[in-house]
């Protein structure tokens, strides 16, 4: 196989797999292409220092996610990406999105019950339909009320107005585009 002469690191993270090997793009699409038809790969800007492993396993995480978005098998992070959009380009950018605009919520879950985040994201992707949110979440309406108040309160941001909203999913699609949870993206 191709990999014999390159002796890799190789870190299984489910549904991820991690690798520190030569900066060969050809080998990266013949893994990707081996690994399955759902199977991208992507790779960070070039390791300099054992310091900058975790930020460029989150850059080849984000260039991969972005080349499955494109149906591509691979992605170098920072260069010739497909356009994201209005999504942020690169790890840093979703950061500090994240942190922007649901820093107080995750912070907030993390010392209570955990349920802010989970409730936006419902309500949300259920277009603001209050009656379906709760069921979904297995709440009573008025509990997904109190919930969407809190986060009001927390972010400055109404979920039930368009801007609120838009700016909520934003950063939750920004979060989920990069394949990042919302803690690996506050630390």
């Amino acid at each position: 196989m191709r990999l014999q002469d390159c002796a890799p690191l190789l870190a299984y993270r489910p549904p991820l797999l991690l690798a520190i090997l030569p900066d060969d793009p050809d080998l990266l699409r013949f893994l990707a292409t081996k690994l399955g038809p759902q199977c991208a790969a992507g790779s960070s800007t070039p390791l300099a220092a054992s310091t900058q492993v975790s930020e460029a396993a989150r850059q080849a995480q984000l260039a991969a996610a972005q080349a499955l978005e494109a149906g591509r098998r691979y992605l170098r992070y920072g260069t010739g990406q497909p356009d994201a959009g209005f999504l942020p380009r690169s790890v840093e950018d979703t950061r500090q999105l994240v942190r922007r605009i649901l820093g107080p919520l995750v912070e907030y879950d993390r010392s209570h019950d955990g349920t802010l985040v989970e409730s936006l994201r419902t309500f949300l992707s259920n277009d603001g339909v209050w009656q379906r949110s709760a069921g979904d979440l297995g709440i009573h309406r008025q509990t997904l009320v109190y919930r969407l108040r809190k986060t009001e309160q927390l972010t400055g941001l109404k979920p039930t107005s368009t801007r609120g909203a838009a700016m909520l999913w934003l950063a939750l699609q920004a979060a989920d585009s990069a394949h990042l949870s919302l803690q690996d993206l506050m630390d």
